[in-house]
């Protein structure tokens, strides 16, 4: 099972998809921080001004001026995206054969 690209390519994917927009935007002190990932918040960007506008990844990491990388909560956050991608993968084997994998 593990040695399946299918599996890590479609985890992959969801990991990445998952940090396109910021979950939360928190102000502290004398800076705002965006919290990214979906399922787990485990990365946060710092700017000193607020990002108005679209906000992806991309804006707002061009901008920071600090950011904070929760070890902890990104193997989680893979865990749980490679438990998605097995229990989906699974599903599509189910519902068109084997022709899905």
């Amino acid at each position: 099972m593990l040695k399946k690209k299918t599996y890590w390519i479609t985890t992959l994917i969801i990991l990445i998809l998952s940090l396109m927009k910021p979950i939360s935007i928190e102000y502290s002190n004398t800076a705002y921080e965006y919290k990214f990932g979906a399922l787990f918040p485990f990365l946060s960007l710092r700017l000193n001004d607020f990002s108005s506008g679209y906000q992806d990844i991309f804006s707002i990491s061009a901008q920071a001026e600090s950011y904070e990388l929760n070890i902890i909560s990104l193997v989680g956050a893979c865990l749980v995206c490679f438990l998605i991608s097995y229990v989906l993968i699974k599903i599509a084997i189910a519902l068109f054969g084997e022709k899905a994998n």
